[in-house]
């Protein structure tokens, strides 16, 4: 039995969630896709998540979904396994069950009631498998579901175009971090390193969920080691923008705090780019030798040698490397397998 009508509620437009949106509709599924974060729907602080809740309850009672899918396990999962609607699904992100000890207990509380609520929950990795065992998921509940990547927009290719637009000197080494400047992925981490190197580069990144608080912050070790001229931040972009961005770097950089399986890995992978990783668990499931460089976490000296050893290796020796990445990723996570698998997901849940 094929559902018709599917409810996606997500923490936030992001593009892995707007993609399966577009493919569910083109599918002919009806999407009724609810952003919490939007104020007319919810809004910050408790009188919004209390509004979100009967919002939700709303949409429900009126679309009569087949069912409802919460993205991000810490509040749309919460909301979604406490609706009263059965069947559901929620997905783990990564950061909603690794980081929960540093939550307060009453949301600890309802993720792992969340997790047991739950008809079925799908994650990227077995490392968050793993972590919702932990929290008390029961073992017959997860499906393992990547978020893949577009393997012909994230490929190798030509971007001279882009250097020259971005006045980029080609002797200029390129220094990606593709994700957000947020304290969870370790900026400063990545500022102390980079400011160790003894030749020329540039430091690119993009505004996208920026938190400004946080780049306050940064300011003073940029000041410190007179990073000003050696950074861009770049405005934020769609995804054959990011596929430049991935192929204009010598290398990216990418040290989270938490990670479940960030899709700009997968992305970096695709084309076939030297990555340095924190040394996180999901990386230890797609590591094969040398294929990456994987560092310790918050550790700036190693970060700095990983990316010296990445920018030294010459291209001709890493490219077996490049090209084994991309077919781990075409055979695991290209993005039409990761929403067929979803659609068996939601195909399982209505039996």
């Amino acid at each position: 039995m094929k559902p018709k009508k599917i409810c996606l509620v997500v923490n936030s437009r992001s593009p892995q969630s707007l993609r399966l949106t577009a493919y569910l509709t083109k599918k002919g599924y009806e999407v009724n896709y609810i952003n919490i974060h939007e104020k007319e729907f919810g809004g910050p602080g408790v009188l919004g998540k209390v509004k979100a809740f009967f919002n939700l309850k709303k949409v429900i009672k009126e679309t009569k979904p087949d069912i409802v899918h919460g993205h991000g396990i810490n509040w749309a999962g919460i909301l979604v396994s406490y609706s009263g609607f059965r069947p559901i699904v929620v997905t783990t992100r990564g950061s909603d069950i690794w980081e929960i000890g540093r939550m307060i207990w009453p949301e600890q509380y309802l993720i792992k009631q969340s997790l047991k609520i739950a008809n079925l929950v799908t994650g990227s990795s077995e490392a968050l498998h793993n972590q919702a065992l932990k929290l008390g998921m029961p073992p017959e509940k997860f499906r393992l579901v990547f978020w893949g990547i577009e393997p012909d927009l994230f490929k190798k290719k030509n971007v001279d175009s882009l250097r020259q637009k971005l006045e980029l000197p080609k002797e200029t080494k390129i220094i990606f971090c593709p994700r957000s400047i947020k304290a969870k992925y370790n900026i400063d981490v990545v500022l102390e390193a980079v400011s160790l190197l003894k030749f020329d580069y540039k430091l690119l990144f993009t505004d996208l969920n920026i938190d400004p608080g946080y780049w306050a912050k940064m300011q003073p070790i940029i000041e410190k080691h007179q990073l000003k001229d050696k950074i861009m931040v770049l405005p934020k972009t769609d995804s054959a923008g990011m596929a430049e961005l991935d192929n204009l770097a010598d290398v990216i950089v990418s040290i989270a705090q938490f990670d479940g399986l960030p899709v700009s890995f997968l992305e970096a992978m695709a084309c076939e780019k030297k990555i340095v990783v924190a040394n996180d668990v999901f990386a230890k499931e797609w590591h094969r030798g040398n294929n990456f460089w994987l560092v310790p976490l918050r550790d700036v000296a190693a970060t700095t040698e990983a990316i010296k050893k990445a920018l030294a290796m010459p291209e001709e020796k890493f490219k077996p490397l490049g090209e084994q990445n991309r077919a781990a990723v075409l055979e695991k996570a290209d993005v039409s397998k990761g929403f067929e698998a979803m659609e068996k997901v939601y195909a399982e849940l209505v039996k």
